[in-house]
Formats: structure tokens, sequence, C-alpha cells
């Protein structure tokens, strides 16, 4: 078993220099460290082996099961949850990034929330 939180947030400067960079910097499409996770998983994940991961609402779902489709493994999504986003990463999200996470995004006051999935990930047919 394997669980793992990485950064996801699509920025390209930190936006808390309190934090690691990559806290608030993952690249244009928040997918820096991710692709190369999901790209080397199914070396390391037995046959009968599971993987547990956040996956933010905005960083594009679909690429993530395309990613993990070339390697053999699938993703469901275990549970679904919402989060404050800090509001310094507010203030950077890219654009082009909140349309595709509009569906995902909310704003109650002057607080936004996302949408924060746990994805299970399994081999193919084992799942």
């Amino acid at each position: 078993r394997s669980v793992a939180t990485l950064p996801q947030f699509a920025a390209l400067e930190p936006s808390d220099p309190d934090h690691s960079p990559g806290w608030s910097a993952a690249g244009a499409d928040g997918r820096a460290w991710l692709d190369p996770f999901l790209a080397g998983l199914g070396a390391h994940l037995a046959e009968d082996g599971v993987a547990f991961m956040t996956h933010n609402v905005a960083a594009d779902r679909a690429r993530t099961d395309e990613i993990l489709a070339l390697s053999g493994l699938a993703a469901r999504t275990a549970h679904a949850t919402t989060m404050v986003l800090d509001p310094r990463k507010s203030a950077l999200l890219h654009p082009a990034v909140r349309a595709r996470a509009e569906n995902g995004l909310s704003r109650i006051g002057p607080y936004e929330f996302v949408e924060v999935a746990v994805l299970e990930i399994r081999p193919l047919g084992t799942g």
C-alpha cells in the first residue's frame, strides 16, 4: 500500500515563502509533480497492490486516468470532500485552470473552496 499527497496547485511561483515551493507551485497546469509520480507508479505497485492519493479537481482527472492506463492502472474515487483554498493560492490560480475547475470551485463570502478526491489506484481488472 502506498499513500501520496502531491503538490497539485497550478502556479509558477510560490504563494508563501514559509512553505516549500511545491506547496503552491506545481507548474502551469498543476501537474509538474503529479505526472512523473503517476507514470512511474506501475513499476512500484505489486500485482495486488493499491495506492491512495489526493487529487485536486483543478488537476485534470482525465489526464490522470490517461497516464494511469498507460501503466496498466486505473483509479476510482474512494472519497470526495471540499476544502478551503488558501487565499494566497486562490489569488494565483491561472484563469485557464480556474475555468477548467469551475464546477469544483465555490465561494462563500471571502472564502473559496475546492473539491478534492481521494483516488484508489489499482492494476486494471483488480478493483
